[in-house]
C-alpha cells in the first residue's frame, strides 16, 4: 500500500518511541491494522548542530530550542548516541517546557514517549495496536509500566495495569529498579501513596531485589511516606532487610528525619500483615479445593474473563460458552473472577463461580452472606481475621458490600466480636462507607458502636475526597445521613 506523509510521520513518531528507528529511506509496507515495523523519522542532522540541539533540550534551553526547530522542525526527533529519544530524555530530565516544544512539531509518539507525556488517547491506542510492547524496555531504561510511575500516571497506570503490565520486571538503567520501588521513592506522596497501592493490590512484589540494594521499603523511609510504608509492610516487605551499606529501612528514617515513618517502623511488628490462607481453601460447600491448571488460552482473554466478571453477566456467559476452561482463571493482576465478583458485591457472577467449583474465600463468604462458612474458615484459623479480598480490600468491607441483610449483619457483628479492624481502608475508604453507600442504617450502626470513623476521608479520585455522610448524601441515603450527623459527621 501507499504511504502518505502524515501517515509516514505517525507511523515514524511510533517507531521513534519504540526504538525502532533505522538508518536509510522509510520502509513503505505495513499490514493493515499491524503495529509499525523498522521505519525512519525525518532525517535528523548529525554532527555539532545535533549535539548543541541535544544540550539546548536537556539545559532546558526554550529559545535555543525553539530557534533550532524553526529551522528544522526534524530535529524533534532526534536522539543521542545510546538511541535514546530526547523527547523523553527531556521529560525524564524535569525539562517539561522543552519536552513540549518537540512533541509540538512530533507527528506521533512512542509508547514511553506518550506515557511521560501523559498522553492517555495515544498510550492507549498504541497498546491497541501493540500490547505486548508495554513490558518491553526502551531504550532510555524504562518500559511503558514504569515510565508511567515516574510520570506520576496512576491513571495510566491502571489501564496498564488490565492490561498485564509487569510491576516486578526492573528497569535496564543502573540502578535498576522495579515499578514498585520507582512509587516507593517518588517525591510527590500522594502520588507514590495512589501508585504503590495501585501496584501492591495487583501483584506487585515488595522484595523483588533491587539493582543497588535498595528495597522499596528502604526507599519509602527516605522520602517519609508513613501510607506506602504500611502498605509495603501489609504485602509483606521485610523489615529486617539491609542495604549494601548495613541499613534497615529505620535506620533510614532516622537519618533523613523522617520522623513519622520511623516511629511507624518501631511498630513494624504490631502492624497487621495480609493474610489470605482462605483464598484456595474450600468450594462454597466446604469440600477442599482442587486447583486446577491455567488454560492454555491468550492473557487477554483470561484478562478480559476476570474484567467482566465484575459485573457483566451476559459477557461471562458467552466467554464461558466460547471457552469453557475460563472457569477459576487468574488474570495477570493476581485476581480470579469470583474474587472479582465479591469486591464489587456482584452476586449473580460470584454464584455462577461458586456453582462451577471456584474456591470460596472469607471475604466471599461474608459478601454472600454465607454464615456457617465464615464460622468454618475462622474456626479453622483465627489468624484469618486479617484476611484481604482482591486488590488488599479489607475483610471488614465484604459484609457491607454485600448489603444489608440480617445474614450481612450477623457476619458483621461475628468478625467485629473477633476482632476485625473497623477503621481497615484502602485508600481511605472503610467499612462505614460501603454501609454508607448501600443506604444500610443498621450497618452503620453497627460500625459506628465498634468505633469507626465517622469523618474517615475516602481517597475516591485524584484530588477528591469523601466523608460517610458525603457518600450518602450523594447516594441519597436520608436515614444513614441523619445517622451519621448524630455521630458527628461532616461532609
Amino acid at each position: 500500500m501507499s504511504v502518505t506523509r502524515n501517515e509516514f510521520l505517525k507511523i515514524a513518531g511510533a517507531a521513534a518511541g519504540l526504538g525502532l528507528l533505522a538508518s536509510g529511506p522509510a520502509s513503505a509496507a505495513e499490514s493493515p491494522g499491524a503495529p509499525p515495523s523498522r521505519t525512519t523519522a525525518p532525517a535528523v542532522p548529525s554532527g555539532g548542530e545535533a549535539r548543541r540541539f541535544r544540550a539546548a533540550v536537556l539545559a532546558g534551553d526554550v529559545g535555543s530550542v525553539t530557534a533550532f526547530l524553526a529551522e528544522d522542525p526534524a530535529l524533534a526527533y532526534s536522539r543521542d548516541e545510546h538511541g535514546r529519544s530526547l523527547l523523553a530524555l527531556a521529560y525524564l530530565g524535569g525539562q517539561k517546557e522543552t519536552a513540549e516544544l518537540l512533541r509540538r512539531h512530533m507527528a506521533g509518539l512512542g509508547l514511553v514517549e506518550a506515557t511521560l507525556a501523559g498522553d492517555r488517547e495515544r498510550v492507549q491506542t498504541l497498546l491497541g495496536q501493540a500490547p505486548g510492547l508495554l513490558n518491553e524496555p526502551d531504550p532510555v531504561g524504562f518500559t511503558a509500566v514504569q515510565a508511567a510511575v515516574l510520570a506520576g500516571r496512576a491513571d495510566l497506570l491502571m489501564t496498564m495495569v488490565t492490561r498485564g503490565a509487569d510491576m516486578n520486571a526492573l528497569s535496564t538503567d543502573p540502578p535498576r529498579r522495579s515499578a514498585v520501588r520507582l512509587a516507593a521513592e517518588h517525591p510527590d506522596l500522594a502520588a507514590a501513596e495512589e501508585m504503590a497501592d495501585l501496584m501492591l493490590g495487583n501483584g506487585g512484589d515488595p522484595n523483588v531485589p533491587q539493582g543497588d540494594g535498595i528495597s522499596p521499603l528502604h526507599a519509602a523511609a527516605v522520602t517519609g511516606s508513613a501510607e506506602v510504608l504500611r502498605l509495603l509492610i501489609w504485602t509483606g516487605a521485610d523489615t529486617r532487610g539491609r542495604t549494601f551499606q548495613g541499613d534497615t529501612a529505620l535506620d533510614l528514617a532516622v537519618r533523613h528525619g523522617r520522623t513519622a515513618a520511623a516511629a511507624l517502623l518501631r511498630e513494624e511488628r504490631t502492624l497487621p500483615r495480609a493474610h489470605r490462607t482462605s483464598r484456595y481453601a474450600a468450594t462454597a460447600d466446604g469440600s477442599p479445593f482442587a486447583p486446577r491448571p491455567q488454560p492454555a488460552l491468550p492473557q487477554a482473554v483470561i484478562n478480559e474473563y476476570v474484567a467482566v466478571s465484575h459485573g457483566n453477566l451476559a459477557r461471562v456467559q458467552e466467554l464461558l460458552a466460547l471457552y469453557p476452561s475460563l472457569l477459576l482463571v487468574n488474570a495477570s493482576w493476581n485476581e480470579l473472577a469470583v474474587e472479582a465478583g465479591a469486591h464489587v458485591g456482584f452476586k449473580d457472577g460470584v454464584r455462577l463461580q461458586l456453582d462451577s467449583g471456584a474456591p470460596c474465600s472469607l471475604p466471599t463468604a461474608a459478601m454472600m452472606g454465607m454464615t456457617g462458612r465464615v464460622r468454618a474458615l475462622l474456626a479453622e484459623d483465627p489468624e484469618r481475621i486479617h484476611e484481604c479480598g482482591a486488590h488488599n480490600m479489607p475483610l471488614a468491607w465484604f459484609p457491607a458490600i454485600g448489603g444489608g441483610s440480617p445474614e450481612q449483619l450477623e457476619i458483621a457483628r461475628f468478625l467485629l466480636d473477633r476482632g476485625v479492624l473497623v477503621n481497615a481502608h484502602k485508600r481511605g475508604q472503610t467499612a462505614l462507607h460501603w454501609a454508607a453507600r448501600g443506604g444500610h442504617v443498621e450497618m452503620a450502626d453497627l460500625f459506628l458502636a465498634a468505633g469507626a470513623d465517622v469523618n474517615a476521608r475516602a481517597k475516591l479520585a485524584p484530588g477528591q475526597e469523601a466523608t460517610p455522610l458525603a457518600v450518602a448524601q450523594k447516594g441519597d441515603h436520608k436515614d444513614v445521613a441523619d445517622l451519621l450527623r448524630r455521630h458527628g459527621g461532616t461532609v
